[in-house]
Parts: structure tokens; C-alpha cells; sequence
């Protein structure tokens, strides 16, 4: 681990001390068995367990393992390794599926950010070789211009904090959902045949580079595999009883993927 980790209560550098990490503060941070280290913020807490929950956790872990979304990591991994990109960041990175794809692939250093310390853990457990960090996007716990790339895959961030922590010459990769992601499943749900809304994002920090489109379909075959996805997405939650259980009584569903991937540069 790089001196690039700060202290979320001064702000100075953390290092490592035996099993925790230390700013000259005094401030201490221990070292999970798991190798991670929680480094929220209580004041950047709004509940006692804040982020995804558990159960979508589980399934979104349950459901990537399977690696329905194998080709999203593949081609997120050729973006990066096209050039010198020694540091990377995730934010919002969950379970750790996409940026363990890339450490894997690039071997260097990777760090994983998330506010639940749920999806941490398990980022951790994923691999070994991740620096992972209980922690907000919105108070990002690193030096200003530590990294090379940030990675935001369907979640939340804080523009001005990736704007901080990114090098001048930097990439910002933003993964979306294109208009007919999951097509399908919707139509199952709410019986039509809906497109995917469109957030058409302006950025006050950034110019977008270039847009990478990737769209292919996937089969399942098993419902477990079925309830995991629908159970990682908004969609479950919005959903009525009725068609909760339309979806427990699927076997088998052929699906679209259609993801938008965003390269952005600091203006």
C-alpha cells in the first residue's frame, strides 16, 4: 500500500503500523482479517448500516460469480491497459468483481472503495491483492492526484472528489446502462416492453472523450440465478407482489446486456 491513504478525521497520511494504519495524529485504523480498513467517517454516516443491504449484496455477488457479466470486466480491462495506468480506484466497487477482473489483469495498484462495510468485506475476501476501504465517495480518503483511472460502475460518486483524487492527466470510466439493459426481464415485470430511461449527465469537470457501447445476449437457465439478478437491481424494490412472483416462477429467460461506458478527461 502507497502512501496515498489519508486520514478521514485530519487528513494527513496514513501508514501502516503493525496491523492498523497510523497518521502522526495518532489516529488509528485497524486492519480487518479480512485486509480491509474501515475509514468512514461517523459524521458521514446517515445510518447505522449505510449502502446496498445484505440481501442485495448477496445477490449481486451470487449473480457476477457466474460471470453473466464477464464481457463488461473484459472490456473495461482493454480500456485500461491500453496505456500506463498503475493506479487504479473504484468507487462504489460492491462485492469487488470489476476491479479484482483488472488487478488480476494489470497487477498493480488497485484500491476499492464502498460505503457498505457488507460489500467490503467480501471485496476483501474476493482478493488478496486489493486495498479496500470501508468508506464514501463523497470523502474519498486518498491524496489529491493519487490515481491514474476511477471507475464508477452503476453507482453514485461526488464529481469534485474524483476530480481530486485523479491525476491531470487521469481517466474517468463511468459504466451505465444503455436503453434496452435487461429489455427483457422488464417486460416480465411490468408487461411492456419499456426501454431503459436515458440520463443524459453533464459534467461541470470533465470532457467526455469517447463513448464505448457493448450489448450481447446471455441466457439463464436456473431461477436462483434469475432471483440473484433481479434481486440486485432497483427493480425488486419496486416492484409489486404480483410480479415478484412472476419472476419466482421463471425457469429460464434469455436477456440483454447493454451498457454505455463513458471515458471522461479533467478539463
Amino acid at each position: 500500500m502507497e502512501k496515498i491513504v489519508t486520514c478521514p478525521i485530519c487528513k494527513n497520511i496514513l501508514e501502516k503500523s503493525e496491523n492498523s494504519l497510523k497518521c502522526k495524529n495518532n489516529h488509528c485504523f485497524d486492519i480487518s482479517k479480512e485486509n480491509y480498513v474501515n475509514l468512514l467517517n461517523i459524521k458521514e454516516k446517515k445510518s447505522l448500516s449505510p449502502g446496498d443491504n445484505e440481501l442485495m449484496i448477496n445477490a449481486r455477488q451470487n449473480f457476477l460469480n457466474k460471470n453473466y457479466y464477464l464481457p463488461l470486466a473484459e472490456k473495461l480491462v482493454e480500456i485500461i491497459t491500453k496505456s500506463n495506468n498503475n493506479y487504479v480506484l473504484e468507487c462504489g466497487a460492491g462485492d469487488g468483481y470489476y476491479i479484482s477482473n483488472i488487478n488480476k489483469a494489470i497487477q498493480n495498484n488497485c484500491y476499492a472503495t464502498d460505503i457498505s462495510k457488507v460489500a467490503v468485506k467480501k471485496c476483501a475476501k474476493r482478493n488478496k491483492n486489493l486495498n479496500c476501504f470501508v468508506a464514501s465517495s463523497y470523502f474519498l480518503p486518498f491524496q489529491d492526484k493519487s490515481f491514474d483511472v476511477v471507475l464508477v460502475c452503476f453507482a453514485p460518486f461526488c464529481e469534485q472528489e474524483v476530480f481530486r483524487v485523479l491525476k491531470d492527466d487521469g481517466l474517468l470510466l463511468i459504466v451505465k446502462p444503455d436503453k434496452q439493459h435487461l429489455l427483457e426481464l422488464r417486460q416480465v415485470l411490468f408487461g411492456q416492453n419499456l426501454e431503459q430511461e436515458k440520463n443524459n449527465y453533464i459534467y461541470k469537470q470533465f470532457n467526455l472523450i469517447e463513448i464505448e457501447k457493448l450489448k450481447y445476449n446471455f441466457f439463464i437457465d436456473n431461477n436462483q440465478d434469475i432471483q440473484d439478478l433481479f434481486q440486485m437491481t432497483p427493480y425488486y424494490y419496486k416492484s409489486s407482489n404480483t410480479a415478484k412472483e412472476r419472476i419466482k416462477k421463471l425457469k429460464n429467460i434469455n436477456l440483454t446486456s447493454d451498457f454505455e461506458i463513458c471515458l471522461l478527461k479533467k478539463k
